[in-house]
């Protein structure tokens, strides 16, 4: 399969989720093993177009339709927390899976206290009462795959829950440990950062980053999957080859469950799986294709992914680092180090951009100087924060100082530019800044193609 052809597949995917057609499964299946079997990329695409739309249905069938006359229903046992549990005012927001159905809760007094010192994946036994959402509510909570809303009476006991639960629990429980040495917000930039805790973040630091065109910064992202396997790679160098793939794969499930399934980690995630097992099989697979492959798979599997503005500014993202960053990188002066990461930031901020308008209305102003100085540094926190924070959570305090200091520096730098680019929104600066970002990239495309045809 061509890289056009795989595209092709992931639009037509995606198209298939939007449309949402009763297509019998049966029939669906048919289609995939004749693609299989004659090896037709058509076939291939027609079958991710079927498999999209039969899924899709399924999942909104799934999560039922808007209706307050179904009745409320008593429960009483054990019920897994979804998301990390989250403080609004006095009241406590989480999501918990009951019977393999998923509740929206929001619980004050002792429930919610109770309630707020559990985390994700972990079990409680609760009473309370189930009942259906809201129609004004329901489409915004069905495409979280919640059928309905439960108020808890009380909050009987609790379980730390799988295996893999207790693992990332006891990773996040050391990282945090270990930046208590850091002042609240550079504690709840470093743990957004590096495991998408972001749960602390004050609205003034959110409302700067966000401003600076940095928003993805405030929680983790795809580029954490590529540092982490950077990080391993000299253990995973060091394996055979048939354990080299099954621990890339464990390490890269292992942390999207310590990031809790974010869009973009999810999308990052099967893109270096998939990498990871083309290279055990000995084929050579580009990185767009393999985008492709991804987002065709993860639409399939969760439909819902295509309403997700996480999901596609992550696609976005990496679409423009593929189409753009050699090409740009080729263009840039300087040393080859310093003009690679120039063009992957660039590169990501023209992907982006067409998204961010069309989710947010606009795009900031400063988003590109912004994240050329922020993003170098976000990497080093990324790269060296979770092995450094580990040790750190291991160590007393003043040990655990020591090695958060690059990560102090680092964070405050972070700070800094995202306070200066957000304050910078002058009436005057949206043009001239959009047109110089148009003539920069237009010259350093031109000049990276003139490069180009010359070492040919």
């Amino acid at each position: 399969m061509s890289d056009a052809e795989a595209v092709l597949m992931a639009v037509c995917a995606v198209l298939g989720c939007l449309v949402a057609r009763p297509v019998p499964l049966w029939f669906c299946a048919s289609v995939v093993v004749v693609a299989l079997s004659v090896r037709a990329p058509w076939l291939a695409v027609l079958a991710a177009l079927l498999l999209g739309s039969a899924w899709s249905h399924r999942a909104w069938g799934a999560v039922g339709v808007p209706s307050t006359s179904r009745p409320a229903e008593a429960f009483h046992g054990p019920a897994v927390l979804v998301i990390d549990p989250v403080r609004v005012g006095g009241v406590t927001h989480v999501v918990l899976r009951i019977r393999q159905k998923r509740y929206d809760v929001w619980a004050a007094g002792s429930p919610g206290r109770r309630l707020l010192r559990r985390s994700a994946f972990q079990v409680v036994w609760v009473e309370g009462t189930l009942r259906p959402p809201p129609p004004r509510r329901w489409r915004r909570l069905a495409l979280r795959h919640i059928v309905g809303e439960m108020q808890v009476r009380s909050v009987v006991d609790w379980s730390s829950g799988s295996p893999l639960a207790r693992s990332t629990q006891r990773t996040r429980d050391a990282l945090s440990r270990g930046a208590r040495v850091l002042s609240a917000v550079d504690r709840s930039l470093f743990l957004g950062l590096v495991i998408g805790d972001d749960r602390d973040e004050p609205p003034s630091l959110v409302d700067d980053f966000r401003g600076a065109g940095l928003g993805h910064l405030t929680a983790v992202s795809g580029q954490n999957v590529a540092f982490l396997l950077a990080v391993a790679s000299p253990l995973l160098r060091r394996c055979r080859p048939l354990w080299r793939w099954l621990l890339t794969v464990m390490l890269l499930g292992w942390f999207a469950a310590l990031t809790r399934f974010e869009p973009s980690v999810l999308r990052a995630t099967v893109m270096a799986g998939l990498a990871a097992t083309a290279f055990g099989l000995g084929r050579v697979a580009s990185p767009l294709r393999l985008l492709a492959l991804a987002v065709t798979a993860l639409v399939i599997v969760d439909p819902f992914l295509v309403w997700s503005p996480g999901f596609w500014l992550s696609v976005s993202a990496t679409t423009g680092i593929v189409l753009f960053a050699r090409r740009l990188a080729a263009g840039l002066p300087g040393p080859r180090w310093l003009a690679l990461a120039s063009a992957v930031t660039l590169s990501a901020q023209v992907g982006v951009a067409p998204v961010a308008w069309l989710v947010f209305g606009r795009e900031a102003v400063w988003a590109l100087p912004a994240n050329v100085l922020a993003e170098p540094v976000a990497a080093f926190v990324m790269t060296y924060g979770l092995p450094a924070g580990l040790l750190a959570g291991a160590l007393p305090g003043w040990c655990a100082a020591v090695v958060h200091g690059p990560n102090l520096f680092a964070l405050r730098w972070l700070r800094l530019v995202a306070g200066t680019a957000a304050g910078g929104d002058w009436p005057w600066a949206r043009p001239v800044v959009s047109l110089g970002g148009v003539l920069l990239v237009g010259w350093l495309l031109r000049r990276s193609a003139r490069a180009l045809g010359s070492t040919r």
